[in-house]
């Protein structure tokens, strides 16, 4: 998370910084169910890209955007790893779906400015974009 913005109250930001961890943790547990060979790792990929879990093949990790998050694997190495991270891709998201029933959301597309589109789900038809965060 970054510093509080302009308007945000030490004490909001807090708040948004406990949340940001209890999810985190959370996220990692549900992850960790499914797959126990994964182990807590805090490792930062550049500066936007933060692995959370890691076993001999892979770090899986988050990335923030507007309030969107996105959930990715990297393997370790090209050969088996690389297949591990294709092997568990449809497992581990129909696991977060049961956990997170109303908070995936599938890819569309993008508009002319960048602008990444979203839709739910559980929820066919609804569209979120990234700039907005915006559901109709």
């Amino acid at each position: 998370m970054y510093p509080p913005r302009d308007g945000e109250t030490s004490l909001e930001f807090g708040q948004m910084q406990e949340d940001w961890d209890d999810f985190t943790e959370d996220l990692r547990n549900v992850l960790r169910e499914k797959f126990p060979s994964l182990s807590e790792c805090k490792e930062w990929l550049g500066r936007e890209d933060q692995a959370i879990l890691e076993n001999a093949h892979a770090q899986i990790g988050i990335s923030e955007y507007n309030g969107i998050v996105c959930v990715w694997c990297v393997p370790k190495d090209r050969s088996t790893s690389a297949s591990w991270c294709a092997q568990i891709k449809d497992s581990a998201r129909k696991h977060m779906e049961k956990r997170y029933p109303d908070s995936i959301l599938n890819f569309s597309g993008c508009a002319s400015n960048g602008e990444g589109m979203f839709s739910l789900a559980s929820k066919p038809g609804s569209c979120v974009t990234s700039k907005e965060g915006r559901l109709w």
